[in-house]
């Protein structure tokens, strides 16, 4: 077992969600993981995990135009 898949397992431990099963689902064009929870009561939920430092970092909201452009945001 991994060491993502062991915090994966303690986010859902601490979250109250250690008995759901877990489905997972078609992943988009990035580094995330998309599974369904559902719960012992039949609730779903939606588990999205992005391994940290595996994508780029966020564009600030404060950049100009010609800033997000340089760090190759469009």
């Amino acid at each position: 077992m991994s060491d993502r898949e062991l915090q994966r397992l303690d986010f859902l431990k601490t979250a109250g969600l250690a008995d759901a099963v877990r489905t997972p689902l078609a992943g988009d064009a990035s580094t995330r993981r998309y599974e369904r929870l559902t719960t012992p009561s039949g609730s779903t939920l939606m588990l999205m995990d992005q391994p940290p430092a595996t994508e780029s970092r966020s564009c600030d909201p404060a950049w100009s135009p010609a800033e997000r452009h340089a760090s190759g945001w469009n």
